[in-house]
């Protein structure tokens, strides 16, 4: 898994619209400036499709411990950020990945290592359980060992 930085954005914004990096940065400031401040100030932010971000408040409390002397240490009431995933997202993200060809390669290359060194090996089916959607499927999933 990857990490997508502002840069990046800033790079796919000047290569989808065609604009400078200078006016691609810009415009992703000025996005995430708009998004901060409305956050700040309490607003819901909403990108149908996409997901909302909301302010949750959560109230003081005396219940975390410090861990050398065991006193209780008072929690005081602060703002936090959530974000709920829209429809489009949740259903792109509850699709069943797929194992991307380098680590196919890779997993295939591992597989085929130890088998390969001493020659002996038995092929073996692993039944795995995988829940989708509420719905429960079992696959097969081949694995190599060394006798």
């Amino acid at each position: 898994m990857n990490t997508v930085t502002k840069a990046d954005l800033v790079k796919t914004i000047a290569a989808e619209f065609g604009y400078s990096k200078t006016e691609a940065r810009a415009s992703v400031d000025a996005f995430f400036e708009a998004l901060t401040e409305a956050i700040v100030e309490g607003n819901r932010i909403e990108a149908r499709g996409f997901g909302a971000f909301t302010v949750k408040h959560s109230n003081a409390k005396a219940g975390a411990r410090n861990p050398k002397t065991g006193e209780r240490v008072y929690v005081p009431a602060r703002r936090k950020v959530a974000f709920k995933p829209g429809r489009i997202l949740r259903e792109a993200l509850s699709k069943p990945v797929e194992e991307q060809p380098q680590q196919a390669e890779d997993a295939q290359q591992q597989a085929q290592t130890p088998a390969q060194s001493n020659g002996n090996h038995t092929d073996h089916q692993h039944q795995a359980t995988v829940h989708t959607n509420g719905e429960t499927h079992t696959q097969s999933q081949p694995t190599v060992s060394n006798v």
